[in-house]
């Protein structure tokens, strides 16, 4: 079992909300929210001519996010809008399967980004929308979420099956839904999104372990040989991030280093260039990590390195382009692990109870 080496990571720490309002509040956005009363009939006005085009995962989000949120609690509608909001989403709201199906059937393929399913709800519950969805071919492709309760009887893997992309836990969390929106933009690369390849069932994979840019995008892409020893330079200015981290790479065996910002960075990598791993925040004061990135490859010449972006923020392609791979904060041991694996293909995590050392 992979999580159970990690099983304390975080302990004697304080609560993980400590650990998630170091990035959940990190972006200052304001979107556009339109919420329809359950009973209220859909839109009959013209509408434009002009659709966005849909959002790829090779392509810089150019536009606003589109979002449907359906849910049948006015207070889920709610607070879920506000933190979509927050991501700069454009929302909008319908309280039952049947309201959200005639909404999306005035706006076509290729508008929505992501829909956000309750599971249960009156008149037509999320299950009947999805399957009704599923053999529409104008909404087929639209990736669609399950918004599940902790009291509902149904696991991830039967979701999953059933053609929903992820599964969001209520209630939402700020990282939780820019995760979605990030697996939804992987999820509008496939053609089409089917039952089997979706999300859920490729979260643990190695390979998708990137947010908004490909494996392939970044230096260090293809896989290395392995170094003398292991080895790794975390880099965060939160002291409950830093901890966790590093935390989680002396678990997987590795000896680390810490540094509070960018420009303690490039110094210790001007002192020490074998690193096997840099994991490197992005928003720091005196020097951010985009900026201590750049300088590791024109400066220092360091372009095989694998410098692993850790970030609360949905990110344009272009800005990612000097790191191996990106990772959403706070990092999941398991994508930890996976990114590892995608660039030293012999590395392997230490048994539990063993002691591997660096």
């Amino acid at each position: 079992d992979l999580d159970d080496p990690f099983d304390d990571m975080t302990g004697g720490m304080g609560n993980w909300q400590e650990l998630t309002d170091c990035f959940a509040g990190s972006s200052a956005y304001s979107g556009n929210i339109s919420a329809v009363d359950v009973d209220a009939k859909p839109p009959v006005e013209a509408l434009p001519e002009k659709k966005p085009p849909p959002v790829g995962i090779e392509e810089d989000l150019l536009r606003t996010p589109n979002v449907m949120l359906i849910d049948d609690s006015p207070i889920v509608q709610k607070v879920s809008s506000k933190l979509l909001g927050s991501l700069e989403c454009n929302v909008e709201i319908a309280g039952n399967g049947e309201q959200a199906l005639q909404l999306m059937a005035n706006y076509g393929q290729g508008y929505y980004d992501m829909v956000i399913m309750d599971l249960q709800m009156p008149v037509m519950d999320g299950f009947e929308c999805l399957k009704a969805m599923k053999s529409n071919p104008t909404l087929s492709n639209i990736p669609v979420a399950a918004f599940k309760d902790k009291s509902d009887q149904i696991d991830d893997d039967q979701l999953a099956n059933m053609g929903f992309f992820t599964v969001i836990t209520k209630p939402a969390r700020k990282d939780a839904l820019a995760n979605a929106l990030i697996e939804a933009r992987k999820c509008a690369s496939l053609t089409p999104c089917t039952p089997g390849e979706s999300a859920v069932s490729s979260i643990s994979s190695p390979s998708p372990i990137t947010s908004g840019v490909s494996a392939s995008a970044g230096p260090s892409a293809a896989p290395m040989s392995e170094p003398e020893s292991w080895t790794a330079l975390v880099v965060d200015d939160n002291n409950v991030c830093l901890t966790v981290a590093r935390k989680m790479m002396e678990k997987l065996g590795f000896k680390v280093t810490t540094a509070v910002n960018g420009l303690e960075a490039l110094d210790e990598l001007r002192k020490k260039s074998d690193y096997s791993f840099v994991l490197m925040d992005l928003r720091m004061p005196v020097m951010d990590g985009l900026e201590a990135t750049s300088q590791i490859r024109s400066q220092l010449g360091l372009n095989t390195l694998p410098v692993i972006a850790l970030t609360g923020e949905l990110m344009e392609a272009s800005e990612m382009k000097d790191f191996t791979a990106v990772l959403n904060k706070p990092a999941e041991p398991k994508k930890i692990q996976a990114a590892i694996e995608n660039v030293y293909t012999t590395w392997k995590p230490p048994v539990k109870g063993s002691k591997k050392t660096a």
